[in-house]
């Protein structure tokens, strides 16, 4: 059989994809099914055969997951795709995080956990003993979260930078000779006026 030509009965057009072309390709992406006819020209009648979107009380045509493309979005960001979007202000579901929710309603160093381990509470492995400045600050935020998760230390509003204490006597310094430490416990959120100020005094 020649693969150059799509494989669906009595069509000529070239193979893209699958041994497929492309419109039957689309169609297989988005119903399953090489030989559903497109959104587009499907009459009323027809298109009920996939169902509504999942979610209670909407009449959306379904786009992935059986959700329809608002309410995929909103699984992708909450874990639930019926979330309001003011659910990404309520806390970190994993008890006794006291957080604000980032992605699927965790915390920034949750849903980094979830997504690297497939466990929000797995424990990351031991990692090397050195790392340059800008590793170090991403430590800081995989294990602590994101710094506007917390308010600043110093004047109370919603921190925005994760700031060096300069309190750990391992210090290390990087090219430019800005010090840091490789210890998350050694950094506090501020904000950029605070996080400014404090450097300028140190």
């Amino acid at each position: 059989m020649n693969h150059d030509t799509c494989t669906v009965e009595d069509c000529t057009k070239r193979a893209k994809s699958r041994t497929w072309c492309s419109a039957h390709y689309e169609r297989w992406r988005k119903h399953g099914d090489v030989n559903t006819v497109l959104d587009s020209v499907l009459p009323p009648i027809t298109r009920t055969q996939f169902g509504p979107c999942s979610v209670r009380d909407c009449v959306l045509e379904p786009w992935a997951l059986g959700y329809c493309s608002k309410h995929y979005q909103r699984w992708r960001k909450h874990g639930d795709a019926a979330a309001e979007n003011k659910s990404r202000r309520l806390g970190c579901k994993v008890e006794g995080c006291d957080r604000l929710a980032h992605g699927h309603r965790m915390c920034g160093m949750h849903y980094l956990r979830w997504y690297s381990h497939g466990d929000p509470l797995a424990t990351p492995e031991r990692r090397v003993d050195t790392a340059g400045y800008d590793a170090a600050h991403s430590r800081v935020m995989r294990d602590r979260g994101r710094a506007k998760e917390h308010p600043c230390v110093d004047c109370g509003a919603q921190g925005q930078h994760w700031s060096y204490q300069h309190t750990d006597a391992s210090q290390l310094f990087s090219p430019s000779g800005q010090p840091y430490s490789l210890d998350g416990s050694h950094y506090a959120p501020r904000c950029v006026k605070c996080h400014v100020a404090f450097d300028r005094v140190r």
